[in-house]
């Protein structure tokens, strides 16, 4: 745990001793299934009705308009016959960089949604622009090279900002607790430093394998090097062509994820993920494939673009223009890095040994730049996927994420 000590107030006490109560308190109310119980039962891609309804739920669909125009998807969740209320305190998660809301799902009725739901909390799952179901422009055709010139800079400033106040406005409370994996961690680094004003309207937050600093690209292993060069070629490839939406066949990766399931092809794609991912003894191969084929889903291809000059730089900077345009626009020839400081709501941060996309160094330089980090979690052998994907992620961390909401929620209550 980083601590900030200089000018200690009441309320930086108050987390303190948060903090000290998740490290030391006994097992909370949540109690996980065991690994063997935990089952995808899918042989092809559900529909997301399917997820949500076959696991007991429902939900109900919001269309929310960013301030430049964007249309975003986002779904209200909740039990069966049971009719949302605005008397549970709203929980907003959202995935990462190309996956979509259906990916936190691919653990049946452990994934942590439902679990969240289960328990009482308002649970709501946000596709940021570019997700293939928030493609809509108030004005753009989805056609229009326009509606797809951004990068993951503005899905921080202006998305997270316009699910957060779309959910108070409904619920008509202050605050939300959020959920971010991988890229959305960087969403609200960004948000937050550019629109520090947020950070009160967020109670808490949990950051699993945050995509913030990253390993610079020269000192990451072979195999992910390549792949990642590979990305490059194609994103510059797809650019060229005038290609905005990546991956340009969203229905090609699709399929080649479901061909994995051919236990010819098993190992193969074993040998892909884990090259990209890292090696994970917690995933199941039967049903990964399908686990990855309704998570996978597109992203505007500036947003690809800016995603591996951070990989390349080794840090979450701003869109790099080129020399001349960054001077005219940042007044530096480099793009500035984000201000992780200025992220002050309570960050619960998790991470993985065998992560190669967010490895433990970089995840450790995030935790120590955040404003106000509370309390962090190493889980040996978890790669970057196994956070969704693994039978062995409730017991790892979804225990932990209820208790720490749990104890946001009293202590903040009282």
């Amino acid at each position: 745990m980083f601590s900030r000590y200089n000018n200690f107030g009441v309320l930086e006490l108050s987390y303190l001793i948060l903090a000290c109560s998740i490290c030391t308190s006994q097992a909370g109310r949540y109690k996980a299934k065991d690994a063997s119980e935990v089952i995808f039962s899918y042989k092809r891609i559900p529909t997301l009705d399917e997820l949500i309804h076959d696991a007991g739920y429902q939900y109900s669909s919001h269309r929310v308009t960013t301030e430049d125009g964007h249309i975003l998807s986002l779904l209200r969740l909740n039990l069966e016959g049971v009719k949302a209320t605005n008397e549970s305190t709203p929980v907003l998660i959202i995935n990462g960089f190309t996956f979509q809301s259906d990916g936190w799902l691919a653990l049946g009725n452990s994934s942590l949604p439902f679990v969240l739901a289960t328990l009482g909390y308002d649970v709501w799952l946000g596709d940021q622009r570019g997700n293939s179901r928030s493609l809509d422009h108030v004005n753009l055709s989805v056609h229009d090279f326009r509606s797809h010139n951004y990068t993951f800079h503005e899905q921080g400033i202006y998305d997270l900002p316009a699910f957060i106040d779309h959910i108070l406005k409904v619920t008509e409370r202050n605050q939300i607790l959020y959920v971010g994996y991988s890229l959305s961690c960087g969403m609200m680094i960004v948000m937050n430093s550019e629109r520090p004003e947020y950070n009160d309207k967020v109670l808490g937050a949990v950051f699993l394998a945050p995509a913030g600093h990253l390993r610079k690209l020269k000192n990451n292993p072979i195999d992910y090097a390549a792949g990642v060069t590979s990305l490059v070629m194609s994103v510059e490839t797809q650019i060229r062509r005038r290609e905005w939406l990546f991956p340009s066949n969203l229905k090609y990766i699709k399929d080649s994820y479901l061909r994995c399931s051919i236990s010819l092809m098993n190992p193969m794609c074993q040998i892909f993920i884990y090259s990209m991912y890292g090696v994970s003894d917690t995933m199941d191969p039967k049903t990964v494939p399908y686990q990855f084929a309704i998570t996978a889903t597109t992203t505007s291809t500036y947003v690809a673009k800016h995603m591996t000059q951070v990989i390349k730089l080794g840090r979450f900077a701003k869109y790099d223009h080129g020399c001349a345009k960054n001077f005219k626009v940042y007044g530096t020839e480099s793009p500035p890095d984000y201000d992780f400081n200025s992220t002050t709501v309570p960050i619960y941060l998790f991470y993985g040994g065998a992560d190669k996309m967010v490895t433990p160094d970089a995840a450790k330089r995030t935790a120590k730049e955040l404003g106000n980090l509370v309390n962090m979690k190493f889980i040996w052998g978890f790669n970057h996927a196994d956070f969704l994907f693994s039978s062995t992620a409730p017991q790892m961390v979804y225990e932990d994420v209820v208790e720490y909401f749990d104890s946001l929620v009293t202590s903040f209550s009282n």
